[in-house]
């Protein structure tokens, strides 16, 4: 008991801690406590921070305008090099390719060539995408020579001929005849274009208008947030779209590999009509064509399977481009084009048209044809984006796209192009060769100024068979 009683004394004559009672709030109710604040003020705070008018523009532009957020964060710097490299190798698609649309199209080669270059400008300001390569297209090519067979386009442009419709020279079971006022829309043709200059004014601003209503259509779509559409696209849907638009690019191309001179299809079933032509007239094959096509196709084959793929090369072989230069020069030195019969583009002419005012009318038939290719270019655009942005691992955004193809057709319109599309060969040949910005055009842009006015006096030897290798 006195144990008991010592201890607890023991443990009264010990400090005790010292207990604090403190009252516990949130910061809102700290606030409301400690610092008052007037009814005015709280209900502005709770307010968005309005932007003036200028800060608002100014965040427009930028999402509008992706370039200016590359040139601000300097990444451009550290990828130049991968962009330099990739610019140049789709430089050596561009080239040949806008020869070959432009005729398909049934408009002279030149135009395919200036249908390169301001769209690429365009789309490095206003596009978001660094595998986009913008310019000429197959399938848009088709789409136009169709266009251009509208009994009211033909009227129109046969009231602007000065000289008549020219002449269609077609060779068939390597017999030569003539069909007075027939419009070809394949690369099996010969014509004057003097003789008929006001002909093929007209042919080219009616295409030129075509252009104009598409890029309309591209800008309203993006204002109206239309991206969306998108949502709706599966990859399965996506896939077989890019693969049978390979097919028709192949198609386009067979003649010429074969070297035959075939009557262009047209209507239903053009596909399978174009087939049976090929097989109708495989004992017309020209036998120099064939070779040169063969060889390139398999050195092509040869270097980006079998050394880019295999050995993933951190900078690919640009062979496209290389190839073309090789053949170009072969082709030049050793005259196959005289000695060997080997086809050749001819004369190009250069440099850019005058500008002129796109034709408005017939407005049914050029609005209609304009929608189908709109709608056309848009889902094959953003199903090769897409497809290529899955496979880097970034995400794109579609009305910035819808932006991008609508200014890259407006404006050059007036300069006379053809309707600028993404190509999956070059976008697939950018991703490839390791793009890294949209800044890949400048190369293309400078190369093909030079190739246009002044290099461009060597590309008449150019192989018709290597356009679309």
């Amino acid at each position: 008991m006195d144990k008991l009683q010592a201890n607890q004394e023991q443990r009264s004559s010990e400090p005790r801690p010292h207990m604090l009672k403190r009252w516990f709030a949130s910061v809102p109710e700290a606030d409301r406590k400690y610092m008052p604040v007037p009814k005015a003020f709280r209900k502005a705070r709770n307010k968005p921070v309005q932007k003036g008018h200028i800060a608002r523009a100014l965040d427009v532009i930028y999402k509008r305008v992706p370039i200016i957020e590359f040139l601000k964060n300097k990444v451009f710097k550290k990828n130049a090099s991968a962009d330099l490299v990739a610019g140049l190798a789709a430089t050596g698609l561009h080239f040949p390719q806008g020869l070959a649309y432009a005729i398909m199209a049934g408009l002279p080669p030149g135009l395919g060539m200036v249908s390169t270059i301001l769209p690429v400008l365009i789309y490095m300001m206003f596009g978001s995408s660094p595998h986009t390569s913008i310019g000429t297209n197959a399938i848009v090519s088709i789409m136009i020579g169709d266009m251009l067979l509208e009994p009211s386009l033909k009227a129109s442009m046969l009231a602007a001929s000065e000289g008549g419709i020219p002449d269609v020279h077609l060779v068939v079971n390597n017999s030569s005849e003539t069909y007075k006022g027939m419009n070809a829309t394949a690369a099996s043709y010969t014509f004057s274009i003097e003789s008929s200059k006001g002909y093929m004014d007209q042919r080219i601003a009616l295409v030129s208008g075509a252009t104009l209503y598409i890029g309309i259509m591209f800008f309203l779509m993006a204002i109206f947030r239309m991206g969306f559409l998108v949502t709706y696209l599966s990859r399965s849907f996506m896939s077989g779209f890019t693969t049978g638009v390979a097919v028709h690019i192949f198609s386009s191309q067979i003649a010429l590999a074969f070297g035959l001179k075939l009557p262009p299809s047209e209507g239903l079933g053009k596909l399978v009509k174009l087939y049976y032509n090929v097989f109708a007239h495989v004992s017309s094959v020209h036998v120099p064509d064939l070779l040169v096509s063969l060889i390139c196709v398999t050195i092509l084959i040869a270097v980006k399977i079998g050394i880019n793929e295999k050995f993933k090369l951190r900078i690919p072989i640009p062979i496209d481009f290389i190839l073309l230069v090789v053949v170009t020069i072969i082709s030049y030195f050793a005259q196959l084009p005289s000695k060997f019969d080997v086809k050749s583009i001819g004369v190009v002419e250069l440099g850019f048209h005058a500008p002129i005012m796109p034709a408005m009318f017939p407005v049914g038939p050029l609005l209609l044809y304009a929608l189908q290719i709109a709608l056309v270019t848009f889902f094959l655009n953003i199903s090769v984006v897409k497809i290529l942005a899955r496979r880097n691992g970034y995400e794109i955004n579609e009305n910035i796209e819808l932006n991008a193809y609508g200014m890259c057709n407006i404006l050059p319109a007036f300069l006379s192009i053809l309707p600028a599309s993404v190509a999956p060969p070059r976008a697939s040949l950018l991703s490839a060769m390791g793009a890294k910005t949209t800044m890949n055009g400048v190369s293309t842009f400078v190369i093909m100024l030079a190739l246009v006015f002044y290099f461009g006096q060597f590309s008449n030897p150019v192989r018709k068979l290597c356009w679309h290798q």
